[in-house]
């Protein structure tokens, strides 16, 4: 009887580790607007970003105090996004950052991020165009890290 709540307990430490796993997800595409100094109008871009991520449990003081995930740049390490809830059924984890969102699906190990500042916040005198943010949007493909 012992050994069969042994392997009961292991097996069950073994589920619940396997389920704190992390993800390396590399940008496959970018895309967005950028200001045309010449031509004084916003215009369509495509970006060379080569932005690598790293989404997993949140360590002691990265993300926000309740984050189910978190979303870090692999190189820097700095916080990229939050997600306060955990993958849900659809396979989906969605995370806030300070300047756009991330979104992933554990199930085809696809994401999404915006960079979503830049041109609403600028044409002011005391903030033209010229020196605005490029908001876009990125998509890339995950792996089990």
């Amino acid at each position: 009887m012992k050994i069969i709540f042994a392997v009961v307990v292991l097996t069950l430490f073994l589920v619940t580790g396997a389920s704190a796993q992390s993800y390396l997800c590399v940008t496959e595409q970018a895309s967005g607007f950028k200001y045309d100094q010449e031509l004084k109008k916003w215009k369509p871009a495509n970006f060379d970003i080569k932005d690598k991520y790293i989404i997993s449990k949140p360590k002691s003081g990265v993300g926000a105090p309740n984050s189910k995930w978190v979303v870090t740049d692999s190189e820097t390490k700095s916080l990229i996004a939050s997600c306060d809830a955990d993958i849900d059924a659809s396979n989906y984890l969605f995370c806030t950052g300070a300047t756009g969102q991330f979104n992933f699906n554990s199930g085809n190990l696809r994401y999404l991020l915006t960079y979503s500042f830049g041109y609403f916040n600028s044409g002011r005198p005391n903030f033209p165009d010229s020196s605005s943010n490029t908001p876009y949007m990125e998509i890339g493909t995950c792996s089990n890290n």
